[in-house]
């Protein structure tokens, strides 16, 4: 019986892996510069409750409801580094949302129109490199959209806070909790 449950474990999670990744744009916040949304952008992933995250492709719209694979990639390179502290600052600095996000667009496109006060956080993020440690980078993950970048309607990419890994620590406790009663009816033999 126990090993039916085990696999049933094990089944479920590869399930979750398996799959896609999916992106839906389920709202923006009220942020706008130009006509154009900023930051917070509230998306879910694989159907979860929405979350913020922060837009890194000026050049591509989506709408809302609109959904998309995506690939989850870590934070590595420079500029995905300075995304990474623009989004950490707008979530954590309301007052400069605005100025983060021109930034970070600026990062990945050359037609941002950028103000005195993104290219101030444009610095400091640049200057963060310096600064920052690997364990702060880690907390973010980059959602980069499956396809061809040069199609009409193209998805975006976003950054976020990394998801946790729910899944995984379902499936050890799981077997931790096997392997603790099968202990306990070994002990009682």
């Amino acid at each position: 019986m126990k090993y039916i449950v085990l696999l049933f474990a094990l089944c479920a999670v590869c399930t979750q892996f398996a799959s896609a990744d999916t992106l839906t744009l389920t709202g923006t916040g009220s942020n706008q510069t130009n006509g154009v949304y900023t930051y917070p952008y509230y998306l879910s992933l694989d159907g979860s409750p929405s979350t913020d995250m922060m837009c890194l492709s000026f050049n591509n719209e989506i709408t809302q409801g609109e959904t998309w694979n995506v690939i989850p990639t870590a934070v590595t390179g420079n500029l995905d580094k300075e995304a990474a502290w623009l989004y950490a600052d707008a979530k954590s600095t309301p007052a400069n949302d605005i100025n983060d996000q021109l930034a970070a667009w600026s990062l990945f496109a050359s037609n941002v129109p950028m103000t005195a006060g993104s290219d101030t956080q444009l610095a400091a993020a640049i200057a963060s490199i310096n600064t920052e440690t690997q364990a702060f980078y880690s907390q973010f993950t980059i959602y980069v959209p499956v396809g061809d970048p040069s199609a009409a309607g193209y998805p975006q990419t976003f950054i976020s806070e990394a998801p946790e890994p729910w899944p995984l620590l379902m499936l050890g406790s799981g077997l931790l909790v096997l392997w603790g009663s099968r202990k306990l009816k070994v002990q009682h033999n």
